[in-house]
């Protein structure tokens, strides 16, 4: 049954981009002023082509790892996820004082040494009480959320 649904859904998903190259296709034939080459992203090949170290750091390991403690750490948190959370946006804003001329090695390894201070010294310097009521305002709000969510699902209301 498990193997049945995986290659239903990979059935899906590789329609789902024949549908979609197929759909450009034609406004491409229909609309031939339509210019797609502008939505490329050609600082990505570029990276790719000139430093693959940086691209596979910064997109395989530094990007996701963001993503995953900015957002992630926000659904039911607790008290290190919130200063998690504060580090990764420190670490953004910090990113962008930097400029683009320092190595990069060099400054993934400051910005990784930054979060990891920042998470000690944040934890210390933030009340407790402070964070515990930060922590019950965000689980309440998520939990009525999801409640107000869930409840429009199944009255078969969809916001």
């Amino acid at each position: 049954m498990k193997i049945r649904n995986l290659l239903r859904n990979y059935g899906w998903m590789l329609a789902s981009y024949v549908f979609f190259f197929i759909v450009l296709g034609i406004l491409q034939t229909v609309f031939p002023s339509l210019e797609l080459h502008q939505y490329q992203q050609g600082e990505i090949d570029k990276l790719l082509e000139e430093n693959p170290w940086k691209f596979v750091v910064m997109a395989v390991i530094a990007a996701p790892i963001l993503e995953e403690c900015m957002f992630r750490s926000l659904v039911k948190p607790s008290q290190n996820d919130l200063i998690i959370f504060l580090c990764c946006w420190l670490w953004l804003l910090v990113l962008t004082f930097i400029p683009a001329e320092v190595n990069w090695f060099i400054k993934f390894s400051f910005l990784t040494l930054l979060i990891i201070f920042s998470f000690i010294f944040l934890r210390d310097l933030i009340p407790h009480s402070l964070q515990q009521r930060v922590c019950r305002f965000a689980n309440l709000a998520l939990c009525n959320d999801m409640d107000l969510h869930l409840s429009n699902f199944w009255n078969g209301t969809h916001l």
